[in-house]
């Protein structure tokens, strides 16, 4: 009888918490919200920064609150004067974003620093802080090196890893040799008005560059007009092969640019180009060929002296 009945109780307690645990799983109705509260927004101020930047103020008022956190990329604090380096990369390639940076826009954004000679001859590429900055692949940037060493503005040694290529006295030789033999081909014949014009047009595009002072512009400009020459030639595959030689040729006169600082008194410059074009007009093959040749030597020995005095 007493165990029949401590049974019947076990059941009842069971029964009870069974009928309650639904009741508990069954989630309460949150409190009916009140009416928005109204707020007015302060007054803005807005005004620019001497560095272009625009800046955008709000007083601190009965307003919504947002946190933001900026982060700033800055250069190393062993840069020298004007070597900015990857802060300045960075800073240019996060302008397009870096959600689809490709291998190709890192390697340019290297390129132009260091025609800009803010990487200069024999530094360092280092991978792993550019990949840092930009919140990209390592190797992404191992395939932007291997594109700069295939231009021929970095090169890649065992133990020492990429850096900025530091040419020798050989090099530059080879180079102008290259370049002046393709030059002198173009014009060793006679060329129509027509034939001329694309190297008319170069020239007038060179000319309004140089009013930038812009010695990475100016030299692509220069590049540009000579290039135009050598399309003279009419083949593809020697316009190619003198593209090749430009992506040098152009780290060359930027240095020129920059330590003669031609482009600050332009008027040598233009007169240089403005006679090969004068002798090109002329219809005369060995005049053309005898202003290409001086010019172009003045110009490699001026290079070959700079990139001696460097190394001296």
């Amino acid at each position: 009888m007493n165990t029949t009945m401590k049974k019947l109780g076990l059941l009842a307690i069971a029964g009870s918490i069974l009928g309650i645990a639904p009741a508990m799983a069954q989630k309460q109705a949150p409190p009916e919200g009140g009416p928005p509260r109204a707020f007015t927004v302060p007054a803005n101020e807005t005004y620019s920064l001497p560095n272009g930047l625009k800046v955008t103020l709000v007083p601190y008022g009965n307003i919504p609150k947002t946190a933001i956190n900026l982060a700033v990329d800055a250069g190393e604090i062993n840069e020298g004067s004007g070597r900015i380096g990857v802060a300045s990369l960075t800073t240019d390639l996060k302008k397009e974003g870096t959600e689809k940076l490709t291998a190709q826009q890192v390697a340019d954004g290297l390129s132009d620093a260091i025609m800009r000679g803010e990487m200069p001859p024999g530094a360092p590429i280092r991978e792993s802080a550019i990949a840092a900055s930009l919140g990209i692949s390592r190797n992404t940037v191992r395939e932007a090196v291997r594109v700069l060493e295939g231009g021929g503005l970095v090169r890649h040694t065992m133990h020492h890893g990429a850096t900025v290529v530091d040419p020798s006295q050989d090099d530059l030789a080879e180079l102008y040799r290259a370049r002046m033999a393709l030059e002198l081909a173009a014009a060793s014949q006679p060329r129509t008005a027509e034939e001329l014009a694309p190297v008319r047009a170069a020239l007038q595009d060179l000319m309004t560059t140089y009013e930038t002072r812009d010695p990475a512009a100016i030299a692509e400009k220069d590049l540009a007009f000579h290039a135009a020459i050598v399309s003279l030639l009419g083949s593809k595959r020697i316009d190619a092969f003198y593209g090749q030689l430009a992506r040098e040729l152009r780290f060359f006169l930027v240095v020129l640019s920059v330590e003669d600082r031609e482009f600050e008194s332009q008027e040598g410059v233009i007169e240089e180009h403005t006679s090969i074009m004068a002798a090109l007009d002329s219809g005369d093959p060995e005049r053309a060929r005898a202003v290409l040749t001086e010019i172009l030597t003045v110009s490699g020995q001026r290079v070959a002296a700079i990139f001696a005095n460097r190394t001296s």
